[in-house]
């Protein structure tokens, strides 16, 4: 019935059609190795073209054209400049050398071709990211100037995947822009996170400002008031697709704020929440004696824990799996609650009241569905261990070893395209090439 149903409404639709119409069919079938026959529909269509509806295939075998398509010696039979191409190449005697050919003709394949070559190799050079930064050591180098500023989320990106690094920030290759309107999306991960935390430090400031602790049935009214107030100016600023979509991440916002609520009333330690969006403005953060480089960041939100004691906590909106198995470091790849520790210890020292401060707790605080209100406080960390961590992690920018890390988690990122399928695991095919990269990679493990 299927069969019989589409033939019905294909002869409908062409019943329908004025002008000229063009059939055409497979006549051979690569997979099988055998010819191939049309359709029923182009005999039918044959015979009402003639007026003789006792035509049968035979006759229509005798009135059609010759097949083209990619046919052996028949090179005027071509269907177009590929299979001309193909016919040409396989038709002559002796076979054409293509590959030597290009190298002769069109100078980027052959560079392209060398880069393969050389990433095919058993040691790392320039195509893996091995480089010579010293061109560009003062702008990329932060411990060679001022002028290259680090944050917390470029050293643990280096940490992660070296290679990525150096073409974000050294070449400062960036993925094109999306312009696509999705009409099931009003605000992309970003903006959602900002206007979360901009909800979340208006709260916490009105909160500080009237000396309370955070309640969830006490405060509930005045964060709906913050939270809708905040998401009135977002849909000025952004319209969304539809009412119904607007709704549904309004929902979805609220009930992140409910989980902070919640998440908040729960923290085992409480503290007196002192500052929010506290900015650190090109802080110097010391290596030792003769080292240091610069900080830029944001905290979240410091409370005060004792006379001379601090937390920091950063709000992720984001799951919270990659930082359950959390305990200091994270080879690297996650220092952001120790860099803003120390930045925070050297702001409050010098402001007039002195004293030596200590940050003892800092860590995240996921108060989303995805992170289920999820607290990673890390307690107190040694101080040296983190230089020497971060000492060892600059060591491969000034080195100039950007290889894509052996141990990178390739999931999601913008220069997968770049990089190509397995980079990791072909950097890790060369470790006996090239001992002295790998050694300086992998001092990282030590600080897990």
């Amino acid at each position: 019935d299927t069969l019989r149903s589409n033939l019905f409404e294909l002869a409908a639709a062409l019943a329908s059609l004025r002008g000229k119409v063009v059939f055409s069919y497979p006549s051979f079938d690569v997979v099988e190795g055998r010819e191939s026959f049309p359709s029923s529909v182009v005999l039918q269509a044959f015979r009402l073209q003639r007026g003789a509806p006792g035509l049968d295939y035979g006759a229509l075998e005798r009135e059609i054209d010759d097949a083209a398509g990619f046919l052996p010696g028949a090179v005027d039979r071509s269907f177009d400049e590929i299979d001309w191409w193909l016919e040409r190449l396989a038709g002559r005697d002796p076979v054409p050398d293509g590959a030597g050919s290009i190298p002769a003709n069109f100078p980027d394949l052959a560079a392209g071709l060398a880069a393969a070559a050389a990433r095919a190799g058993d040691t790392l050079t320039e195509f893996d990211g091995i480089v010579d930064i010293g061109p560009l050591r003062e702008e990329v180098d932060p411990l060679a100037g001022d002028k290259a500023v680090m944050s917390a989320s470029r050293l643990e990106l280096l940490a992660k995947c070296p290679f990525a690094y150096f073409l974000r920030h050294v070449l400062k290759v960036e993925a094109p822009e999306e312009v696509a309107f999705d009409r099931a999306r009003w605000l992309d991960p970003l903006q959602r996170g900002s206007l979360i935390h901009a909800i979340l430090c208006d709260f916490m400031t009105r909160i500080r400002d009237r000396g309370e602790a955070v309640a969830a049935g006490r405060h509930a009214g005045l964060m709906d008031e913050i939270s809708a107030a905040a998401l009135a100016r977002m849909k000025e600023e952004i319209p969304p697709p539809s009412d119904a979509v607007f709704e549904s991440e309004t929902r979805d916002i609220r009930d992140s704020l409910s989980i902070f609520l919640a998440a908040e009333e729960n923290l085992e330690e409480k503290g007196e929440p002192i500052e929010f969006e506290m900015e650190i403005a090109k802080r110097k953060i010391e290596l030792d004696r003769d080292r240091s480089f610069f900080l830029r960041g944001t905290i979240d939100r410091v409370d005060r824990l004792g006379p001379d004691t601090y937390r920091i906590l950063d709000y992720k909106t984001g799951s919270a799996f990659d930082y359950e198995e959390l305990v200091e470091f994270g080879c690297g790849q996650k220092i952001q609650h120790a860099l803003y520790a120390v930045a925070l210890e050297k702001i409050l020292s010098e402001r007039p009241a002195g004293g030596t401060p200590r940050v003892t707790r800092s860590g995240y605080l996921f108060p989303s569905r995805r992170g289920e209100g999820l607290a990673r406080i890390i307690k107190d960390f040694d101080r040296d261990r983190l230089r020497s961590l971060l000492g060892d992690l600059l060591a491969l920018l000034q080195n100039g070893y950007f290889i894509a890390g052996p141990e990178a988690k390739c999931t999601y990122c913008d220069y997968r395209p770049v990089c190509g399928a397995g980079a990791p695991e072909a950097s890790g095919r060369k470790r006996e090439g090239s001992p002295g990269i790998f050694e300086a990679y992998d001092k990282l493990g030590e600080y897990k």
